[in-house]
């Protein structure tokens, strides 16, 4: 489906364990060719302090030439 190189950016929210807070997980991948080779990532789990799903939210990507926030 990729051919060449791409980037990807990923955020999901992780389902929940009574009790366990709900987790959010982060990916950033760049300079990828697409077949899981060159692909340089990092990938980060927070746990959130409120519940997502008991309101409507609106969140956001700060996203610059060097950072993405």
């Amino acid at each position: 489906v990729y051919e060449g190189w791409h980037d990807e950016v990923d955020m999901e929210f992780l389902g929940t364990i009574t009790g366990e807070p709900i987790k959010l997980q982060t990916n950033v991948y760049g300079n990828g060719t697409g077949d899981g080779t060159g692909m340089q990532g990092r990938e980060q789990h927070f746990h959130l302090w409120f519940d997502p799903t008991a309101t409507f939210h609106n969140y956001s990507i700060l996203w610059s030439a060097h950072q993405i926030l």
